[in-house]
């Protein structure tokens, strides 16, 4: 019954953005899971400047480059089913934030000169309180705002190839830490004979 009512939220909040996005008040984003698309609002012209829709849509194509639109599906999927567990939400909250970090620093990764028209570009955005959840949106709400957390990382360097490697090492060795200690609690068999 959970699960139920989770697809039913989700696919009801996925409804109303899609409805939003057609009468033009919703975006920058991207929605869809199978077909991603990119949504910008219908008075994007006025808002933004020719520089500035091509930062937007540079980070929004490297959602769907990366496949971020899809992983949102399966989250809000894993969401429905393990509606109960609250880590299951916090998590996903996270991987969206970081979703937006990755994009960030891939786009001003071949822009490194525009990190000032990015950031006053990430302000000039609304964030509206209608999201897509199979798609990628900005974020709102959560202590510290995920935008003051994006634009603090635009100051940040690059993270290199040794912080990844060793980000995979430390989560390579929880889990078979985590393993071996879920095969010690096990209960010992019972005795033949």
């Amino acid at each position: 019954l959970g699960a139920g009512l989770g697809i039913v939220m989700v696919a009801r909040c996925q409804l109303r953005f899609l409805h939003m996005a057609r009468r033009g008040r919703a975006g920058p984003a991207v929605t869809g899971f199978f077909v991603p698309r990119i949504v910008m609002p219908a008075d994007a012209d006025e808002i933004y400047s020719a520089e500035e829709r091509a930062l937007i849509r540079a980070h929004e194509r490297t959602h769907i480059d990366r496949g971020d639109p899809r992983t949102n599906g399966f989250i809000a999927l894993l969401q429905c089913l393990c509606w109960f567990n609250p880590m299951i939400h916090l998590g996903a909250r996270e991987a969206r934030l970081d979703q937006e970090l990755a994009c960030d620093a891939a786009v001003l990764a071949h822009r490194s000169s525009q990190k000032r028209r990015y950031a006053e570009t990430l302000l000039k955005t609304q964030i509206g309180a209608i999201s897509a959840p199979i798609g990628c949106h900005w974020l709102a709400g959560g202590e510290p705002h995920p935008l003051e957390q994006r634009i603090k990382a635009l100051r940040r360097p690059a993270p290199d190839f040794q912080r990844q490697d060793t980000g995979a090492i430390v989560m390579a060795c929880a889990v078979a830490l985590a393993a071996f200690c879920a095969w010690r609690a096990q209960p010992s068999p019972p005795a033949e004979g």
